[in-house]
C-alpha cells in the first residue's frame, strides 16, 4: 500500500516476486545433499550379530573321459554308419551315371554278369527316374513306416531293412540287360535314341521301391541309435560330433570311390562291378547292424550322477 492509503501495482508486483523466489530457494536447498560427517577411522561391522546362512557349493556335473567313450555299442554304432553313408553316397552318384549312359553297340557275352553300358536315356527321362525316389519315399514315409516302426521298434527296423539296400544294388545293373532284351538286340542303333519300354520302367520301379523302402526306415533309426548310444549324457555332444565327422567323411568318400569304380567296370566290359561292390558294403553295413543295440544314452554311472539326478528332480518338481 502506498502513504495515501491507495494500492500499489508495482510495490504488489514487486512482493509477489520476491515471495516466488524466497519459495524456490527454500525448495533448492530442502533437496540438496548434505555432507556426511567425516571420520579417520573406519566404522566397524560386527560380524558376530549378523550371521549369514551357508550355501553348499553347488555339484559339478560329472564328465566321462574321453578314452570310456569308445565302448563296443559305440563302435558298432560308428561302424554301421560309415558304412551305411559310404554306399548311400555311391548310389546317389552311380544311380544317374547308370541311367545315361550310352547303350552298349558291341558284341554280347554269355555270361549274365559280363555286359557294359547303361540304359541310355534322354535327360527328361533321368529327371522321371529320379522322381521316383521322391514319390515312393513319401508314400512310405506317410502311409507304411509309422505302423512298422511301431510294432517292430528302431533296432529291428535298422536291421531287417538295411539288407535291401544290397538287393537293390545287386540287381541295378541288371537294368541293362533288361534294357536290352525289351528292344530286341543291344546292337541296335536306335536302341542309343533313347527309347525306354514300360517293361524297364516297371523294373527301374520295383528297384527304387527296394531302395527307398530300406532308406525310409534304416536312415531315421541310423539317427535315434547314434543319440542312444552315447554311454553317458555328458558326452552326448561329443558322441555327434564324431558321428557327424564319420558321416561326412564317408558320404565324400562313396561317390569318389563309385565313380573310379564304375569307370574300371565300364572299361573293361563289366559294368555291374561297382554295384555288386558296392552291394558287399551294404551286406558288411548290415552285419555290423546286427551288433548295434539301442542303448539308454546312460550306460556308465560315474560317481555323483545320482546326486545330479536327484537336483534334476528336484528343480522339474
Amino acid at each position: 500500500m502506498s502513504r495515501e492509503g491507495k494500492y500499489d501495482i508495482g510495490i504488489g508486483i514487486s512482493s509477489k516476486v520476491k515471495r516466488t523466489i524466497s519459495y524456490l530457494v527454500g525448495w533448492q536447498q530442502s533437496q540438496s545433499y548434505t555432507a556426511l560427517p567425516s571420520s579417520d577411522e573406519p566404522e566397524s561391522v560386527d560380524l558376530a550379530t549378523s550371521p549369514s546362512k551357508p550355501t553348499a557349493p553347488p555339484h559339478a556335473r560329472p564328465k566321462l573321459p574321453f578314452r570310456r567313450i569308445w565302448t563296443p555299442n559305440v563302435l558298432f554304432t560308428m561302424l554301421a554308419q560309415a558304412l551305411f553313408d559310404f554306399h548311400i553316397g555311391a548310389f546317389a552318384s552311380l544311380w544317374p551315371l547308370l541311367l545315361c549312359t550310352p547303350r552298349s553297340l558291341g558284341t554280347t557275352s554269355p555270361s549274365p554278369f559280363v555286359f557294359t553300358g547303361g540304359l541310355g536315356m534322354p535327360p527328361i527321362h533321368v529327371g522321371t527316374a529320379m522322381s521316383i525316389i521322391g514319390f515312393v519315399g513319401l508314400v512310405l514315409q506317410f502311409l507304411i513306416y509309422p505302423g512298422v516302426h511301431a510294432r517292430l521298434g528302431t533296432q529291428y527296423c535298422y536291421r531287417i531293412f538295411s539288407l535291401l539296400f544290397a538287393v537293390s544294388y545287386g540287381l541295378a545293373p541288371f537294368l541293362v540287360r533288361v534294357s536290352a532284351l525289351s528292344t530286341g538286340s543291344e546292337d541296335s542303333d536306335s536302341d542309343r535314341g533313347g527309347g525306354t519300354s514300360s517293361v524297364v520302367w516297371l523294373c527301374i520301379t520295383l528297384v527304387l521301391s527296394i531302395y527307398v523302402t530300406a532308406r525310409v526306415f534304416v536312415m531315421p533309426a541310423t539317427l535315434m541309435l547314434l543319440n542312444n548310444c552315447a554311454p553317458h549324457p555328458s558326452v552326448l555332444g561329443t558322441v555327434h560330433g564324431i558321428g557327424q565327422t564319420v558321416s561326412s567323411v564317408f558320404r565324400t568318400l562313396g561317390p569318389v570311390v563309385g565313380g573310379w569304380l564304375y569307370g574300371v567296370g565300364f572299361e573293361r566290359g563289366v559294368v555291374g562291378l561297382v554295384w555288386w561292390v558296392v552291394a558287399l558294403v551294404a551286406v558288411a553295413g548290415w552285419v555290423g547292424s546286427c551288433f548295434v543295440r539301442e542303448g539308454s544314452g546312460h550306460e556308465i554311472w560315474l560317481e555323483g550322477d545320482e546326486n545330479h539326478g536327484r537336483e534334476g528332480d528336484g528343480n522339474h518338481g
